[in-house]
């Protein structure tokens, strides 16, 4: 009896010390050639009065049309005194099937406005609407927001692909 239970004991500590190995192993995050591979987003430059700035738009069915029609050139508008959004009014509307139907943007993204096909670059904060699909957001959103939010209504500007 005393025998079988010294190698019920040998056993245990034999399958124990097996998984002790997999449980210390940490996980590694993918090399920067595996994550490149599968970006999730396409940098684009964005030159607003003389001033040229970055942005990722990322892949979305709109995102991946509008970054088809690059480069572009576009007028924008303000909405009016105070709101938060310059406007571009699109020649041809967007797909934005499989995408959320609504958003929330946040100030320095891109969007696309589905009811009325417009490109729209958020200076300020807005609230979740329906018919908003973010295509992107600016690199560095503070200066991005701060050129936006100067600039007087019409105004061009020229979008390129990198």
């Amino acid at each position: 009896m005393l025998k079988n239970l010294s190698l019920v004991a040998v056993a245990i500590l034999g399958l124990t010390g097996c998984a002790a190995p997999q449980s210390s192993v940490k996980a590694t995050k993918p090399t920067a050639s595996a994550s490149s591979k599968r970006s999730t987003t396409t940098r684009v430059q964005v030159t607003i009065a003389g001033h040229h700035l970055t942005a990722q738009l990322n892949r979305s069915r709109s995102a991946r049309q509008l970054r088809q029609r690059l480069p572009a050139t576009f007028r924008f508008n303000g909405m009016g005194a105070g709101d938060p959004e310059k406007t571009s009014d699109l020649r041809h509307a967007l797909r934005y099937q499989q995408t959320p139907s609504g958003a929330n943007p946040r100030p320095g993204d891109i969007a696309y406005w589905s009811p009325q096909p417009r490109l729209v670059f958020y200076w300020g904060d807005v609230d979740y609407y329906e018919g908003i699909h973010i295509l992107g957001h600016f690199d560095q959103r503070q200066r991005a927001i701060k050129i936006i939010r100067q600039q007087q209504r019409p105004f061009t500007v020229k979008i390129s692909a990198e």
